[in-house]
């Protein structure tokens, strides 16, 4: 079940880009994993008043705020049976061109985690320059 959750280095990165949906599980300042489990009741968010690090979203949670909030998509293509190599890719949302080059992955895990590392520096990298204007 945690392969669901991304790892905390992300989540940290995207409680620092705003992202504050609520989630299943968290981390708190050790990087420890909590999951509630069977509890529709309590969710965890990233807002000041919760006393955990981060709050520790689904993959699929992530990828939905970015499409929602920032209009990127992520996709992953099927290994193409040459190489079996899985090829992520990044594209805004009512646009064209894939902002993620890359050789692929072996796996569609490592493809998914690589394009949301990808996905943060973009989002990163455009903040900085707002801010720099």
């Amino acid at each position: 079940m945690n392969k669901e959750f991304i790892p905390y280095e992300e989540a940290l990165a995207l409680k620092k880009l705003g992202f504050n949906e609520k989630c299943f599980a968290c981390f708190d300042e050790k990087q420890i994993f909590g999951l509630t489990v069977m509890s529709i009741k309590k969710y965890y968010t990233n807002s000041k008043e919760d006393t955990w690090n981060c709050a520790a979203p689904l993959y699929q949670q992530v990828f939905r705020w970015f499409r929602e909030e920032h209009q990127l998509s992520f996709e992953c293509k099927t290994p193409d049976g040459k190489n079996g190599k899985w090829f992520p890719g990044v594209h805004k949302v009512n646009g064209f061109g894939n902002y993620y080059d890359n050789d692929g992955f072996a796996t569609y895990e490592e493809a998914q985690l690589a394009c949301l590392k990808k996905l943060i520096e973009i989002v990163k990298n455009k903040e900085n320059e707002n801010n720099n204007q």
